[in-house]
């Protein structure tokens, strides 16, 4: 039969593994939303500025699009989307380096 402190070890080490397979999943679910951002941003400057004309009738974000303003947008919402993605890189590279295992190690 397992001890109490058995037990604990193996509950701690399951909750740690659900709470990274949770984390990823999230991760994953945030990426594909910043990708569908990206792509629906796109898809949308290239309906709007293929007419030819700077400005769209009804259309409140008519006035991005003044003198290929809609340029600068879409490359700041392509830089955010690059910039989140290098930051879960690193923050992914850091949790597997070897220093961050025995600090988790200490928290115990």
């Amino acid at each position: 039969m397992r001890g109490n402190a058995e037990r604990v070890l193996i509950a701690r080490r399951r909750a740690a593994v659900l709470a990274r397979r949770l984390e990823r999943r999230t991760l994953g679910a945030l990426g594909a939303a910043c990708l569908a951002l990206l792509a629906a941003l796109i898809s949308a400057f290239s309906a709007l500025a293929g007419a030819g004309s700077a400005a769209c009738g009804g259309m409140g974000g008519a006035m991005l699009l003044y003198e290929d303003a809609g340029g600068y947008v879409l490359v700041g919402v392509a830089a955010f989307t690059a910039a989140v993605l290098m930051t879960v890189a690193c923050m992914r590279i850091k949790r597997r380096s070897p220093g961050a295992e025995k600090k988790e190690d200490n928290k115990e």
